[in-house]
């Protein structure tokens, strides 16, 4: 399944890519995942095979007729296939491949306390050149921290919390 899904947000982000609208396509996309999610059922009244096929395409055209052409036809192709509960993934991978083509990472980073500006930029900065990519950090507060930060990108994890200093410390004292 996941095959086919990456097949589709390819198609979709080739398509931006070709006509120069990524921002536009992920904009959008965004806004369509954040209405469906708004709107539960609206997946279940595309999917339903009770209901004529044409019928749920002219709901996509109403409902989503100020987007781009593209946009509501992969909405319509999806539904046509009967993939359209698979959207929320395309937009996944879509976003995926939006990063890396604009060479940049994502990662989470969790503090006890909030972070100042000047300790973001610097974080930032090594985090760059560390990875070779830009970097968009997503800032979490986790009281659970004695102290330190946790920074989580992509499958590793970056573990310089206190608490995590003391247990390495132990089973040096252990060993």
């Amino acid at each position: 399944m996941k095959a086919i899904i990456n097949e589709y947000a390819e198609a979709l982000f080739s398509i931006a890519a070709e006509n120069e609208e990524l921002d536009v396509f992920s904009n959008e996309l965004s806004e369509i995942k954040k209405l469906i999610s708004e709107n539960e059922g609206y997946t279940e009244f595309l999917s339903s095979p009770s209901l004529p096929l044409s019928e749920r395409l002219s709901a996509i055209d109403e409902a989503f007729s100020s987007f781009h052409t593209h946009i509501v036809s992969f909405l319509k192709l999806l539904t046509e296939k009967g993939r359209i509960r698979d959207l929320s993934f395309c937009i996944e991978e879509f976003n995926k491949l939006l990063l890396a083509f604009r060479n940049t990472e994502t990662v989470k980073v969790y503090s006890r306390v909030p972070l100042t500006e000047e300790q973001k930029t610097k974080l930032i900065l090594r985090l760059s050149e560390k990875y070779k990519k830009n970097i968009n950090a997503v800032y979490e507060t986790d009281e659970a921290l004695l102290g330190g930060i946790k920074i989580v990108a992509g499958d590793m994890l970056i573990d310089g919390s206190i608490k995590k200093g003391l247990k390495d410390l132990k089973e040096v004292i252990e060993k």
